[in-house]
This record gives structure tokens, sequence and C-alpha cells, in this order.
């Protein structure tokens, strides 16, 4: 076939250039990039949010076992044993006296500053148990009398994890007794 010029349409046809192509694959490397990049840091925000949530779970389940601990009555014949407060702070461990299957036992909560990690121990066991809650940058436990008078106290407990999530509970007790809220 032929035009009025005298070529042919097949010779009319033509083609992208090196150039034009060289550009539109550019623009298309580039928009994956971005996309890449997008991705990988939504995936790594995600897992960041997934381990904080993770370790606030872990955190609330340390606090409910430790309020377990504390709403467990006293039924010690001679209340006042040695030490005399049945909720205390020793050496920065959290010492609660309760019950564990109707026997008096003493629970302590230590914090290993050199692995991360909080921990309940009971007296009656030689073993630490396992871990309750890592990536702990510091456990604090304070235990304050409202008045001398009163047989009150304040327990106040403070999580502070490693990424820096803090978590904190208090509780009002008595001294011979459960917590009040």
């Amino acid at each position: 076939m032929t035009t009025r010029s005298g070529k042919s349409s097949l010779t009319r046809m033509r083609g992208y250039t090196l150039l034009e192509l060289l550009v539109s694959l550019s623009l298309l490397v580039g928009i994956v990039l971005v996309a890449v990049s997008w991705v990988s840091v939504t995936v790594r925000h995600q897992q960041d949010s997934s381990s904080s949530v993770s370790w606030y779970r872990s955190a609330n389940m340390l606090f409910a076992q430790i309020e377990m601990d504390l709403f467990q009555r006293d039924v010690l014949a001679n209340a006042r044993q040695d030490p005399p407060s049945r909720v205390c702070v020793i050496d920065d461990a959290l010492h609660i006296r309760t019950l564990d299957q109707r026997e008096n036992i003493q629970v302590q909560y230590l914090f290993d500053a050199g692995d991360g990690y909080v921990r309940r121990v009971l007296s009656r066991q030689v073993s630490h148990e396992a871990a309750m809650l890592g990536e702990v940058a510091s456990f604090k436990a304070d235990v304050h009398v409202f008045d001398t008078a009163s047989s009150y106290r304040k327990l106040t407990l403070e999580i502070i994890s490693s990424s820096g999530e803090k978590l904190t509970r208090a509780y009002a007790f008595q001294d011979d007794g459960g917590p009040h809220e």
C-alpha cells in the first residue's frame, strides 16, 4: 500500500525511541522503589505496635497475678510473724504473704536488671519460676503508710519496658487483710 506521498504505510509506523523507553523504565523503577519502601515502613510499624501491645498485655497479666496474691486472705494464727507486714519491699523485691492451695506462702516478685525479667518466686520452691515479663528496664514497688494510727497501706507498682512504655498500678490495703481499690 502506498500513500499520496509515495511512501509505504509500513515505514510510517514509528516505534519508541531508546530514550523514551529509558525514561519510562526509570519512572517505573522509581514507582516500584517508593511502593517497596512504603510497604517495608508499614510492616515495621505494625511489628512495633504488635510488640508494644504484647508487652502491655503481659504486663497487665503480671499485675493481675500480683493482685490475686494481694486479694488472698491471710489466715496465719500469728499474723505478726517476721516480716511483720503482709506486703513489704526488701532489697527492691516485692514480698507478699498470701495463700496458695490453702497453704501460707511468701511470694517474691524479683527484677533482674541483667536479663530484664520480672520473676515470681514462691517461698517453698527452690528454683526460680519462669519469667513472668521480659524486656523490662525498671520494676519499682513502694509501700507507703497512710498514717501511723491506721493499718492502711498503699502499694504502688511501676514497670517500664526497655522501649520506654510505662505501666503503673496502686492499691490501698489493710495490713491484716486484702487490698481496697
